[in-house]
């Protein structure tokens, strides 16, 4: 099963038949290159054409070609996990070849477009979590399909900086189109993170922060290490100093919420 909007198919035999789990989750990846769907199909599908034994559900180009790859009730090879790939629809897009990985505008309109298909075909809307952890052992409500990373489970950047700092836009602009899914979730609470904590959370804080700006007391980017210590602390403070809230260095519901919008 493809969506309608599909307007070339190659299928790859790079895949592992029926998903094991229902679908509840979408990654979508940085193809790291500008190509039109057609040539993304043929590098996961055709060998010969630069095949690497990868494969995803869909390839969006980068003139709003979309393609489908592997059947969405089968396991695509796409994120370096079994899995994620079990439960996810993947999305391969069109992108620059160098960090952050930029989506062009029809590209990333066209992704917008299919996953608006996706979510409303399967009765969906997106849930972002921006920590690995909670994101990775929330349960997700029938109504929900919850957005998960590439670089959550293997050494890479994908799906990129600039796709990561968009996600926010991404999930409010597919869910305002979803008007015939009746519940309006598209976040949940995440945990609080405080001066001294030293987890996967606090990691995630401190590359929002960096993509942000906001540096550390010594005038430099944060090391993301997931320790909040003094120079975590000075840029949480200036960055709730910048959206008026309460600079009490508590990162709760309300700090997520502006730092991912």
């Amino acid at each position: 099963m493809f969506s309608s909007l599909v307007n070339i198919t190659i299928l790859s035999p790079y895949n592992s038949g029926k998903k094991k789990h229902t679908i509840d989750r979408l990654t979508v990846h940085c193809f790291v290159g500008q190509v039109s769907a057609k040539r993304g199909l043929e590098v996961f599908a055709v060998p010969g054409k630069g095949s690497k034994g990868v494969s995803s559900n869909y390839v969006v180009g980068y003139d709003g070609s979309i393609g489908g790859c592997v059947d969405e009730n089968n396991r695509a090879w796409t994120s370096s996990s079994s899995a994620n790939d079990n439960r996810a629809i993947t999305i391969e897009v069109a992108s620059d070849t160098k960090s952050p990985y930029r989506f062009n505008d029809v590209a990333y309109e066209a992704t917008i477009a299919l996953t608006v298909d996706i979510c409303r075909r399967y009765g969906k809307r997106l849930v972002w979590i921006p920590q690995k952890f909670e994101a990775l052992s929330y349960k997700p409500q029938p109504h929900e399909m919850i957005i998960t990373l590439h670089k959550w489970f293997a050494n890479k950047e994908c799906p990129g900086a600039w796709f990561i700092e968009h996600i926010p836009d991404f999930v409010n602009r597919v869910n305002s189109q979803l008007s015939d899914v009746k519940e309006n979730t598209c976040m949940v609470e995440v945990r609080v993170c405080k001066r001294g904590d030293v987890n996967e959370t606090v990691k995630s804080l401190q590359g929002l922060l960096n993509l942000r700006g906001f540096c550390g007391k010594n005038g430099k980017p944060l090391t993301v290490d997931g320790d909040f210590g003094n120079n975590t602390a000075f840029a949480v403070c200036n960055f709730q100093k910048s959206v008026g809230l309460n600079a009490d260095v508590v990162v709760g519901s309300k700090t997520w919420q502006a730092i991912l919008n």
